[in-house]
């Protein structure tokens, strides 16, 4: 029987992104009428008078930021190194527990990886309910996604499809329903930056090597390396969306691995495809998300109690929440201004890396997956938050260099508010110390401050107080002004200068006492520029507090 399975499963569904993650959500002004803001901020009032809180410690002299390089939108072809962050080496948080019940670490060395030309053994192809026929809605070509929505990296336009290649196997592929003059599908192995069974330090060879496009008919494609097998169906912001095309992998050369499928595959199904396989990976197809990693660890937490869609659902909750900081909206009038039909991918990785990001993934890396797969960490996950946050930053408009692990912050933020019930003693960041330190660093005389040097976090208090007086709205009407209006800045004080400016324009507040306090000294062009707004601050918004503190 010939078993058919449709990538339009696994669509978006209306409403599952674009809402607001913090209680309280003003009304957006859809009118259009005067020549202010496109949303009116109300009179902003001070905070209450807090009791006399502890003194802060000592806060150390800041400490240079290293001469980051920009991420100025990365062709893939290009592969650069990624952003890439540093494991924690002091004041650990306390990591959830992994499944209540888990299974002996599971050796990484895999007798049935295949390599060198040997095909792994395979288990009864009838536990995988995945069929060798598929058909493929096409997807929006990554690199016009990235340039709409103004991101720092491509996400993945390309489905996964339960099926895994060996080494030096010819690939027979058959394909159907592409019409004259119309995009054609290709065939994609590897995953990016995807670990080694058998060279733990180190990733898979294979990284979305493609065939090349296919057109109606039967295929031989070659294979060198071994890998997973994706498809990618894409057409350009000018031509009109193709219908959907249907691809048949057929022969020996590919062998089903554990898929699951967001709103088809059971935990049942999961389990039993994890412990059928001798493929030494496994593969999540979320609605919003690609999780990729170690078929040995998937089953770990399987085996756990891990329930799969709640799993992805969390996944879907976060990017939807990042999405809407953003100003992403289904429903939005403007095309720029909804969210993409793409997914990022979130892999684990080689053993010498905490996490880092790049185009089309977060990457994990293999000692701290507990994020990846129990549900549990990940809600709570700055690492996560984090890495998916870095492919949503504005680098080209308004965020300089030194904000390359600032602003990624904002969209860790808008993760981190759906979960208020866990205490800031339970994530990473975030935290009363870290506002106590920001305090400290703006009690400084001014000589003694520089923004761009001051330590991360501290950082990261600005941006988070105009949120909390303006309301997520600021960084709605931000996103969506630098969409349409798509500026980019060679030069960081170009960069500063259109920041500051906008967020006075936004606001309808003259913002150069706060920016000032903050020792981010605003040019003469962009003071002038921000005079042109009321001064009608009326208290020192410096001092509003934050992460909880007083």
């Amino acid at each position: 029987m010939n078993f058919v399975w449709s990538t339009d499963e696994l669509k978006p569904k209306t409403g599952s992104a674009g809402h607001d993650s913090v209680r309280g959500k003003k009304e957006e002004d859809k009118s259009g009428a005067g020549k202010g803001p496109a949303w009116a901020p109300k009179p902003v009032e001070a905070p209450p008078a807090a009791p006399p809180a502890a003194p802060p410690k000592p806060f150390s002299e800041p400490r240079p930021v290293s001469n980051a390089q920009p991420v100025a939108r990365p062709s893939p072809a290009l592969l650069a190194k990624p952003i890439e962050e540093s494991a924690p080496v002091s004041n650990l948080k306390p990591d959830v527990q992994g499944p209540p019940v888990a299974a002996p670490e599971p050796s990484l060395e895999h007798p049935g990886v295949a390599g060198d030309g040997e095909r792994a053994p395979q288990g009864q192809d009838s536990k995988f309910a995945h069929p060798r026929t598929i058909k493929v809605e096409a997807l929006p070509n990554n690199e016009d996604e990235k340039q709409r929505l103004n991101q720092a990296f491509v996400w993945a336009d390309f489905h996964p499809t339960g099926f895994y290649a060996g080494a030096r196997q010819v690939l027979k592929v058959k394909v159907s329903g592409v019409r004259d003059n119309g995009p054609q599908p290709e065939i994609l192995v590897g995953t990016p930056n995807l670990i080694d069974p058998a060279r733990p330090f180190e990733d898979m060879r294979s990284s979305l090597v493609p065939s090349g496009p296919l057109g109606n008919g039967d295929h031989d494609v070659a294979n060198d390396m071994d890998g997973i097998v994706y498809i990618r169906y894409v057409y350009g912001r000018d031509q009109q969306v193709p219908p959907p095309v249907s691809v048949t992998l057929e022969g020996d050369g590919v062998q089903p691995m554990p898929l699951f499928r967001q709103g088809v595959t059971t935990d049942q199904e999961w389990l039993e495809m994890l412990r059928e396989t001798k493929v030494p990976f496994a593969e999540h197809a979320g609605e919003r998300v690609i999780l990729t990693g170690l078929k040995a660890k998937a089953l770990e937490f399987a085996e756990g109690g891990q329930k799969q869609e709640e799993l992805l659902n969390t996944y879907k909750n976060i990017i939807a929440a990042q999405d809407a900081i953003s100003g992403l909206r289904p429903d939005a009038q403007d095309a720029r201004d909804r969210p993409s039909p793409l997914r990022p991918m979130v892999v684990q990785t080689n053993m010498n890396i905490y996490a880092n990001s790049w185009s089309w993934r977060a990457a994990i890396g293999q000692n701290y997956v507990n994020d990846i797969w129990w549900q549990p960490t990940l809600q709570r996950s700055w690492k996560i938050w984090h890495e998916l946050g870095h492919h949503r930053q504005h680098m080209q408009t308004w965020s300089w260099n030194a904000l390359t692990e600032v602003t990624v912050n904002i969209y860790s933020l808008a993760a981190r508010r759906l979960v208020p019930e866990i205490p800031s003693s339970e994530t990473e960041h975030a935290t009363v110390e870290e506002w106590n330190q920001a305090k400290a660093y703006l009690n400084r005389a001014p000589q003694f401050k520089d923004y761009d040097r001051a330590d991360l976090l501290v950082m990261l208090v600005m941006f988070e107080q105009l949120r909390v007086v303006f309301g997520d709205e600021f960084y709605h009407e931000l996103h969506r002004r630098s969409r349409a209006e798509p500026i980019f800045y060679e030069r960081d004080a170009d960069k500063k200068h259109h920041f500051m400016t906008l967020a006075a324009n936004i606001t309808g507040h003259n913002l150069t006492p706060f920016f000032e306090t903050w020792g981010l000294w605003p040019e003469e062009r962009t003071a002038e520029e921000m005079g042109r707004q009321p001064y009608q601050m009326g208290w020192d918004f410096s001092k509003q507090p934050v992460f909880g503190g007083q």
